[in-house]
């Protein structure tokens, strides 16, 4: 198997009125592929747009299917722009896109995003003669969700898209199974990197954003009726997609998984000065010592474990937390240079992380005492 990576993050920010910056792909279906600036309302918006050679069909989430597309795109509305379309409805937003475009709205297909889209994950994975590629940008800070926990109540572009290209020409029943395969990797690389849910991020890991997209091209080439997870064209899509949500992530949000535990405790709006009891007044002395603890490898490994056992604690896969209860004064007892007879709540909040960090709170409040009256 072949993996190819392509970054297109970090490019200059361009004048609309240059000319589009052309990408590379290797399809005998794609006539072009460019990124394409315009200025719509006197904003800059951005468009990724590729041109085939001949009319496909096509899968869209936004459009469903359709039989002969000439061109499709991923389309970026900066955020001064999100609130001028309620009027006109995706409609009139794909009806101007298409004229700014100057491509035909029938024969046109279009997903939308909040993220700049020179910021695109563009992927090629291969197996003998067969090619894939994903081309994935990606946000996931303002509407991550819990597809099943979170409740639905508004609309806003943010999002995963992810537009699939392949040299094979894949029936419908091969299209259908291609997004379903798309989306498992979408969310197998969001479970991976730990993106929490925005509505409920101290108890939810997120599965998508509430307004991902995936298109699906059928490509042209010998024909594949299956394109599902046991497939080999199946586990191109996968790896692609999964590859791609994560470098367009990190390009966008920043966010990799190798971030500090003090920036996932951030993530689940965890504030170590805010969870100390207010009746606790070296609450700010032992808040900045336990953000140093948490510096060294070895805490912060116990906190990154606590996140996990957490998370399954909540989902009902731990009944019993004895053993972890434990550890947890094991590490009390070991930061103190003592033994801990009673110790203190000194958090303020219920739950398994509460409990991870009052004890370290407690070993650290303890050896601060020791420290001050030497």
């Amino acid at each position: 198997m072949i993996c190819h990576n392509h970054s297109v993050s970090d490019a200059e920010h361009r004048d609309p009125e240059k000319t589009a910056r052309a990408l590379a792909i290797d399809l005998g279906s794609v006539a072009q592929i460019r990124v394409i600036p315009s200025r719509i309302r006197g904003l800059t918006h951005k468009t990724l747009l590729i041109d085939f050679a001949r009319p496909l069909p096509v899968l869209s989430t936004l459009a469903g299917f359709k039989a002969q597309i000439g061109s499709i795109g991923n389309h970026y509305l900066p955020p001064a722009s999100w609130g001028g379309y309620d009027e006109a409805g995706l409609a009139g937003l794909h009806a101007r896109t298409c004229r700014e475009l100057e491509r035909p709205e029938q024969s046109t297909c279009l997903l939308f995003t909040g993220v700049d889209v020179d910021y695109l994950s563009l992927q090629r994975r291969q197996y003998r003669e067969t090619v894939v590629y994903a081309l994935v940008t990606a946000g996931v800070k303002s509407n991550a969700a819990h597809m099943v926990k979170d409740r639905g109540e508004y609309y806003e572009p943010g999002t995963i898209n992810i537009i699939l290209l392949s040299n094979r020409t894949l029936c419908s029943r091969a299209m259908t199974q291609a997004l379903i395969v798309a989306t498992e990797a979408k969310t197998a690389a969001l479970h991976d990197l730990d993106i929490r849910s925005s509505d409920s991020p101290l108890r939810h890991a997120a599965t998508g954003t509430g307004t991902d997209g995936v298109l699906v091209a059928q490509g042209a080439g010998t024909p594949i009726d299956y394109a599902g997870g046991h497939t080999k064209v199946g586990e191109l899509i996968a790896k692609a997609v999964y590859s791609g949500v994560l470098e367009a992530i990190a390009q966008w949000e920043g966010l990799t998984s190798g971030r500090s535990i003090l920036k996932r405790l951030h993530e689940r709006h965890l504030s170590l000065t805010d969870m100390f009891d207010d009746k606790f007044d070296s609450r700010c002395e032992l808040s900045t010592a336990l953000e140093e603890l948490l510096r060294e490898p070895r805490y912060a490994g116990f906190l990154a474990t606590a996140l996990s056992v957490s998370d399954d604690y909540d989902a009902g896969l731990i009944g019993n937390l004895g053993a972890f209860e434990f550890w947890c004064r094991q590490l009390a007892e070991e930061i103190a240079g003592e033994k801990i007879a009673s110790p203190m709540d000194l958090i303020k909040a219920d739950g398994l992380l509460p409990m991870a960090l009052n004890s370290l709170a407690n070993g650290l409040s303890i050896r601060m005492k020791k420290q001050n009256a030497s």
